[in-house]
């Protein structure tokens, strides 16, 4: 909501965000007291605009109900992985080479020489001394790291979708802003 000081041309001269208690009118002077709806001094005016912005649809509000629940959906996975899509990539890979290795089984992977692991296994292989002792240890670590995060990620991805659910077929905006905080509770306690 703001005041609006126009020109007899109808051009805007000032705009107040508080309905002022004088101003001032070039080539005029003050004015003191003016109510909204003020005419006077040669057609000048001081109109009352109402411009509040409108509410956000309900379309609106479910997108950005949506948008804060994917939001909420990563800070949960961020409470697990570490953050960054290189690293990312970098655990794919990693459990990659722990299948493959865990494929082969444990006395082939202990036979193996280190030149042999860092060739065939680059990523995992470099987990060696440091999270595990030999190679096969660290792709079964690994591989319990793996199932262990597809349960985490399950459990995200059904809340995720679930209050996504919830949004869309919520009918007002009440009932947006009630799916949205269940969602993103529900997603905390991951």
């Amino acid at each position: 909501m703001s005041y609006h000081l126009k020109a007899p041309d109808g051009s805007l001269s000032q705009a107040f965000s508080v309905l002022p208690g004088r101003f001032k009118i070039p080539g005029i002077g003050t004015v003191h007291g003016a109510a909204a709806g003020w005419t006077g001094h040669g057609g000048w005016r001081l109109d009352y605009v109402d411009d509040t912005p409108p509410a956000p649809s309900l379309a609106e509000q479910k997108t950005a109900a949506t948008v804060e629940i994917d939001i909420a959906a990563e800070h949960a996975r961020l409470r697990y992985i570490t953050p960054g899509s290189g690293m990312a990539l970098t655990y794919a890979e990693k459990a990659n080479e722990a299948m493959a290795l865990a494929a082969l089984g444990q006395p082939a992977a202990d036979a193996m020489t280190d030149e042999e692991c860092a060739a065939q296994y680059p990523i995992l292989s470099a987990s060696v001394g440091i999270e595990g002792a030999t190679i096969w240890i660290c792709a079964q670590l690994v591989l319990a790291k793996q199932a262990a995060w597809k349960e985490i990620a399950r459990q995200i991805e059904a809340a995720r979708f679930a209050g996504k659910a919830a949004v869309e077929a919520a009918s007002d905006a009440t009932a947006v802003a009630a799916a949205q905080s269940a969602c993103v509770q529900a997603l905390s306690v991951i």
